[in-house]
């Protein structure tokens, strides 16, 4: 039989959240927000990304990290 005063009671959580809402980059690069004006003009002349990516990529573009610009 067990008292009252001897029975302890816990209550674990372990909560994980995930998301890219939660970094905030301060500030773009002027090479970043011409390539995005770019993509955004282009999207508006009604390319799809794989087209976009493939002008760009003959315009002499290339990712920020320097690598082929691709459709994702």
């Amino acid at each position: 039989m067990y008292l009252e005063t001897w029975v302890k009671t816990y209550l674990n959580l372990t909560l994980v959240v995930k998301s890219q809402l939660l970094y905030r980059q301060q500030t773009y690069s002027k090479y970043q927000e011409t390539l995005f004006d770019l993509c955004m003009k282009l999207k508006k002349q009604g390319l799809g990304y794989r087209k976009i990516s493939q002008k760009l990529t003959k315009l002499g573009y290339k990712s920020v990290r320097g690598k082929e610009l691709k459709n994702n």
